[in-house]
């Protein structure tokens, strides 16, 4: 009986990002010595005091950059995301009339709308 020898990295094992970290490719080792490789990028950090995955559904690795924008954008902003997320969770479930919405539209003010329309012309 030989051991196998270490795997054949994935192609593009790694994916780095300045601002979220290093993604990888993760691999399981089956017992006949055969590695299969994830089909995502994934990465766990700390996210407002939890232990988060962050995962990128994809092995290629333009697709991935391409979807880190978005990424960094639900990261840097999670914990209104997250308020948004409850907030329509309650709102769902609740029988109660519904608060404002977090950014209500602007109220007239009387010098931008007349109280009685004008008159016709004669």
């Amino acid at each position: 009986m030989t051991t196998p020898s270490h795997p054949a990295e994935p192609p593009h094992p790694h994916l780095t990002d300045g601002v979220l970290g290093v993604f990888t490719r993760g691999s399981f080792a089956l017992s006949d010595g055969t590695f299969l490789y994830d089909s995502s990028y994934s990465l766990t950090r700390d996210l407002g005091g939890r232990t988060v995955t962050l995962q990128l559904a994809t092995t290629d690795p333009a697709e991935a950059h391409r979807l880190l924008p978005r990424l960094r954008h639900a990261v840097t902003h999670h914990a209104d995301l997250h308020h948004r997320a409850v907030t329509a969770v309650v709102h769902t479930l609740s029988d109660g009339p519904r608060p404002p919405t977090t950014s209500p539209r602007p109220t007239p003010t009387s010098s931008s709308t007349p109280s009685k329309p004008p008159a016709p012309p004669t």
